[in-house]
C-alpha cells in the first residue's frame, strides 16, 4: 500500500528486490492526480519471496 501522486501523466511504479534491476515482484499503479499534493492511496499484490530482501520502489 503507498499514497501516490502524479501532477502529469501517471505511471507504473516497480516493485523489485535487492537491486533496482533485480527480480520483479509486483506493480503499483500511480495514477494522474492533478497536482503533486493530490494524493491517491494504492494497493497492489507482490509475489511471495523467502529470505531477507532489500525493496527497490523504480518509477
Amino acid at each position: 500500500m503507498a499514497n501516490v501522486s502524479s501532477r502529469y501523466h501517471g505511471g507504473i511504479i516497480e516493485l523489485r528486490i535487492d537491486e533496482k534491476g533485480g527480480k520483479q515482484i509486483g506493480t503499483l499503479s500511480a495514477p494522474y492526480t492533478g497536482e503533486w499534493n493530490n494524493w491517491s492511496l494504492q494497493t497492489t499484490d507482490v509475489n511471495e519471496v523467502t529470505g531477507v530482501h532489500d525493496l527497490f520502489f523504480v518509477f
